[in-house]
């Protein structure tokens, strides 16, 4: 009998186990003990030393020669069917594992958007959600092996899947669109789990996504095993058939992570995304269950593709049909009271500006409360903007990274005496959320100093030749995955050739949700590169102010800088009304 249906799962089951192996310990162990550039030589050196074990085992087939041709079996995965039927029903095998690809790398990038919202995007949230997904195909390609080869219709086989795929993804939507089920969740976790509150946010990450992705992470691992199985016709061209399925799938799930960041869900949303991305496999399933595999009979019969439609069409209406609702990290909160003044699935993240009942507005990315016009953080936004600016006799060009909510910014622009302010932000949705924040920072964007560039501030550092008085920094909390980048040496290295003679830096560094050995390594790396750095402390905020040359603080100055009225007046909001008041914040 035939087992090549069989083995193919087995080697993709190994091959997945193996990625799940690796993402769990590069998350969890790899990254946090031995850092980003040893953890990347530990993955080179296994695959070196993968390399060198097969070339000492098998030189020789390596090395080209001749043999001689004997027969080979021929493979009949569709008995009674004449040659150009089953290549015809092989070719459908192919293009739909193809579009299955593009579906799950689609769906996976969907998937992460919308998980991360509610875990935050950070190293641990994203590793646990990855793993979800390819310990449910692992599990999906060990299950199929055992009847792969002793299905009497392989084609009827993967309809069924794709179906299954379609409706299980759009199941799976309408329970996270429930409220407060991840919130309840984490609670329950972190009370069986006292004092160890980081690991129940992992754990809770794990049970969450689990439900949501391993359905139909198990049925697109089957899918590989059976696609394998109707296209290879022949044992002599198994080697060539195997390459052409795999990169099939592969070229599609290329274009579906592509389509689905860039495309999909900046125009769509995630939510309707995912419901788009179910339907395509409805219709993969459905084209598929339309194949003729003999004469008068199709794959599978009308009532089950009609059941798989009507649960896939109207789980999906019924998504699209919930109202919008803002998510914050951790405890799903639905801020039910809060009215939703803008809203954006871009590239980079999901933009939310939220208006409380009390009038309170907070900016909320990727479910992250990153700003608000609260007190507590209007003090170290409207500190930022003046500080490093009074330690100067007279600046005149300043650059800001990361636009916000334009309150620093509103700040530093009345500063007197400044000709230029440069801004640098990463997404254009931030400045079109500007258009809704202008009762806050006064319309700031429209200033004639400000001018507003949409770019990656690491890169604008390293590619630009301009110098600056001040530059000052306020990056998302390093906890987020990426974000890490803008508290490296490196990063301020590039600041620092930006920064004119005399010229003033001023870090945002966060006091909370940051263990001591992280913060303590975060400001040892600022002071690597600013060795005379100050720190300002403003209620579980601190910023690093460094001044190129001199060290001193002139106190003569700052008293000069705070009789300027509108200086006085923004300081005398958060309640510093004199130089003393100013320099208690120092550290």
């Amino acid at each position: 009998r035939s087992v090549l249906g069989e083995l193919g799962a087995y080697f993709y089951a190994v091959n997945t186990l193996g990625a799940l192996a690796g993402t769990l310990l590069a998350g969890f162990a790899l990254l946090p003990y031995l850092g980003m550039t040893r953890s990347t030589g530990c993955a080179a050196a296994i695959n070196l030393g993968i390399g060198s074990i097969c070339v000492a085992l098998g030189w020789n087939a390596i090395l080209p020669r001749t043999a001689p041709h004997a027969a080979r079996p021929e493979l009949d995965p569709l008995p009674g069917l004449d040659p150009v039927a089953r290549r015809r029903i092989a070719a459908a095998a192919l293009i739909a594992f193809g579009v299955s690809g593009f579906g799950s790398f689609a769906l996976e990038v969907a998937w992460t958007r919308i998980l991360l919202i509610s875990f935050s995007a950070t190293v641990y949230s994203f590793a646990a959600t990855l793993a979800c997904f390819l310990f449910g195909i692992f599990l999906g390609s060990r299950m199929i092996s055992r009847v792969v080869d002793q299905h009497e219709n392989p084609v009827g086989l993967f309809a069924m899947l794709e179906l299954g795929i379609g409706a299980s993804v759009v199941l799976g939507l309408l329970l996270y669109a429930i409220p407060g089920v991840f919130g309840r969740l984490l609670a329950g976790v972190a009370a069986r789990m006292p004092g160890f509150e980081e690991h129940a946010l992992v754990v809770t990450t794990l049970l969450a996504s689990f439900p949501l992705l391993v359905v139909p992470a198990t049925l697109l691992g089957a899918t590989f095993p059976v696609a394998l199985r109707i296209y290879t016709t022949n044992i002599a061209h198994v080697g060539s058939r195997t390459g052409n399925i795999y990169a099939s799938n592969t070229v599609g799930a290329v274009l579906g992570s592509l389509c689905a960041g860039l495309v999909m869900i900046p125009t769509l949303g995630a939510n309707a995304s995912i419901a788009g991305i179910a339907v395509l496999f409805l219709a993969v399933g459905t084209a598929l269950a339309r194949v003729r595999v003999t004469h008068g009979e199709r794959a599978l019969a009308a009532p089950k593709i009609a059941l798989a439609g009507v649960v896939t069409l109207a789980c999906g209406a019924a998504t699209l049909l919930l109202p919008y609702r803002p998510t914050l990290n951790f405890n799903q909160s639905t801020l039910a009271d809060a009215e939703l003044l803008y809203h954006a699935e871009g590239v980079q993240n999901t933009i939310d500006v939220v208006r409380s009942p009390s009038g309170a507005t907070s900016l909320v990315i990727g479910g992250n409360v990153e700003a608000d016009n609260g007190y507590r953080q209007r003090r170290h936004f409207v500190l930022k903007g003046h500080l490093p600016l009074m330690l100067m006799e007279s600046p005149k060009s300043v650059l800001v990274v990361g636009l916000g909510m334009g309150i620093t910014l509103q700040t530093t622009t009345r500063h007197p005496g400044l000709e230029r302010i440069d801004v640098i932000e990463l997404s254009p949705d931030i400045l079109a959320a500007q258009a809704h924040l202008a009762d806050l920072n006064g319309n700031v964007v429209a200033n004639p100093l400000v001018h507003v560039r949409i770019d990656d501030g690491r890169l604008f550092m390293k590619m630009s030749t301009a110098r600056f008085d001040m530059i000052t920094a306020d990056p998302i909390h390093p906890k987020i995955s990426r974000v890490g980048y803008l508290y490296t040496r490196e990063y301020y290295e590039s600041i620092r050739a930006r920064l004119a003679d005399g010229g003033v830096v001023c870090q945002w560094m966060p006091i909370y949700q940051i263990a001591p050995l992280r913060l303590r390594s975060a400001i040892k790396t600022f002071l690597d590169v600013f060795p005379n750095a100050t720190l300002w402390y403003v209620e579980g905020h601190a910023l690093l102010v460094a001044k190129q040359g001199s060290s001193a603080i002139d106190y003569g100055l700052l008293a000069r800088k705070f009789e300027d009225p509108r200086i006085r007046e923004d300081l005398a909001s958060i309640d510093i009304r004199s130089p003393e008041e100013l320099l208690s914040h120092l550290l």
